[in-house]
């Protein structure tokens, strides 16, 4: 075999239909992804829940995710990772041996679901405490990779690949001297593997990205023995807003972390495109939450999806 087949390529690019699923069901992930932080913020936090481990948790976001319509299984084994064990990329928690979750380190959820109208991939950071204005840097800085890299725009003449594009999503780390031991992103099928090619956003991604190719955004910081930290989109590529270009579309509907964020960090632009991407979350996430009759999860999405200033 000297070269990826055509059907590999062909299968890559998405049609209307199945970006229109894929859009739908990244709405009702989002909304189990917000029920279950919401869930688990006010057992720590207002119930004084100490029995909560990263297994339970995770087995807890899987059954929210179960009652969404067109849900057939998870993606793959949720990551659900407190404090040290955030630092391990690819961490499995372990039902007899997973960590208690607490309000006192960062948290990391890395996780996904399959559904009859596309398959998800998404990881949120969060503290349900008060972090560190060290962790709040570094989440900082990952989420301006995530931001740069999101609203690039790029001209087809020059047949893009991932490997031209995955600094954009290091720079805010590269210059402080750190930065992260993993790609930035991969393909995601259409009710398919979670993990689809040949596209991809990495060093040595050769595939040039067209309009139709799904691929994630995510960033990382990873500190042995401390915390680890990831936001995860999935995106799809698009016509851009100039002749002959491209750009990608953020299909993820889930709010970042505000109380990590380090304002002093963001450019006016940045503080506006979150702010708009935290009111398309509020307006498609809410009516969901309303309808399932969680009226906390949607307290917990007007907190978290408040302008920042």
């Amino acid at each position: 075999v000297f070269e990826d087949s055509p059907i590999y390529l062909l299968k890559s690019i998405k049609n209307e239909v199945e970006i229109q699923g894929l859009k739908d069901c990244h709405i009702r992930d989002g909304a189990s992804v917000v029920m279950y932080f919401a869930w688990l913020e006010r057992e720590l936090n207002q119930n004084g829940n100490t029995s909560i481990t990263e297994h339970t948790g995770a087995m807890k976001v899987a059954d929210y995710r179960s009652k969404q319509k067109n849900f057939v299984d998870l993606s793959f084994p949720s990551i659900s990772s407190i404090g040290p064990n955030g630092a391990i990329i690819h961490y499995r928690p372990d039902e007899e041996k997973s960590s208690t979750i607490t309000n006192k380190e960062v948290y990391l959820l890395d996780s996904g679901a399959q559904y009859r109208d596309g398959t998800t991939d998404i990881t949120r950071t969060t503290h349900f405490g008060e972090p560190t204005e060290y962790e709040k840097e570094m989440y900082t800085r990952v989420l301006l990779g995530n931001l740069d890299l999101e609203r690039i725009q790029f001209p087809l003449k020059w047949k893009v690949s991932g490997s031209n594009l995955d600094v954009l999503a290091r720079t805010h780390l590269w210059t402080i001297g750190k930065d992260f031991a993993h790609g930035t992103g991969h393909g995601v099928g259409h009710f398919l593997n979670v993990h689809e090619g040949p596209q991809g956003i990495n060093r040595r991604s050769t595939t040039t990205l067209q309009s139709g190719h799904t691929v994630t955004n995510e960033p990382g910081y990873y500190e042995s023995g401390n915390f680890g930290i990831r936001i995860e989109n999935l995106m799809v590529v698009r016509p851009g807003d100039f002749e002959a270009s491209l750009k990608f579309e953020n299909i993820t509907i889930a709010p970042y972390e505000r109380k990590l964020i380090k304002m002093d960090l963001l450019t006016k632009d940045h503080v506006d495109h979150i702010n708009a991407y935290h009111q398309k979350v509020k307006d498609l996430l809410t009516p969901v939450l309303q309808e399932q009759g969680d009226d906390q999860a949607v307290a917990w999405l007007n907190e978290k999806t408040a302008p920042l200033n």
